[in-house]
């Protein structure tokens, strides 16, 4: 039962209504137009506004607002883009309005350094520096970074490069080995004997090596 149809029976309390026959038929197949022209009307007042429009509209307010949408910007980031179209351009320029931008789309802001601080001549040049998220960076993600932190930059600063933050955790072990390789030497013991007027010698030696590897 439509509402209108529930109006006039219950509301209006026609008694013709709740009879069958010709009237109440006119009544209702009336009841049911009027149901339909609500509905046009409910979706007609939607379309004025951009949180609720349908996306092929949504495309009118966002070039009347200067906003372009990315190929890869998904439809819930853009309606709200168009509908928060002021505070965007407020924060817009800044650097803590770029940081807010970045983090809106997922990205976690590390630093915003300006190069200055590494060569003065580079003053217009600055570098974003982000962590990169768990499941990592996709050629996409590059794409879209690169995008959004151009449009929504300063008109006189010059994106130099995006640096990924990256940490990694290893176990150390360190070990020592010695190696003894101990050598001794006897030297032979040389006597002398004398027999009448000859000379003889006789000598004895030792040898040992051994190695040790711990």
């Amino acid at each position: 039962m439509g509402i209108f149809w529930r109006y006039f029976k219950e509301n209006l309390a026609w008694p013709l209504t709740r009879i069958p026959g010709g009237l109440a038929a006119l009544a209702e197949g009336a009841a049911g137009a009027l149901d339909q022209v609500r509905q046009d009307i409910l979706w007609l007042r939607l379309q004025f506004n951009p949180s609720t429009c349908e996306p092929q509209y949504l495309e009118h307010y966002a070039r009347a607002r200067g906003i372009r949408r990315h190929r890869l910007e998904s439809l819930n980031l853009f309606r709200v883009r168009v509908v928060s179209a002021y505070a965007w351009q407020l924060m817009g320029g800044k650097v803590s309005g770029l940081r807010k931008i970045l983090e809106y789309y997922g990205y976690v802001v590390a630093g915003i350094v300006n190069l200055r601080t590494e060569d003065p001549a580079r003053w217009a040049e600055f570098r974003v520096a982000l962590e990169p998220p768990a499941e990592g960076f996709r050629a996409d993600d590059y794409e879209l970074l690169s995008w959004a932190i151009n449009d929504q930059k300063p008109a006189r600063s010059i994106l130099a490069s995006i640096r990924l933050n990256r940490e990694a955790s290893l176990t150390l072990s360190a070990g020592m080995v010695l190696i003894a390789r101990p050598r001794i030497t006897i030297a032979p013991y040389v006597a002398r004997i004398t027999i009448a007027d000859t000379t003889l010698y006789h000598a004895a030696g030792v040898y040992q090596y051994s190695r040790i590897t711990i």
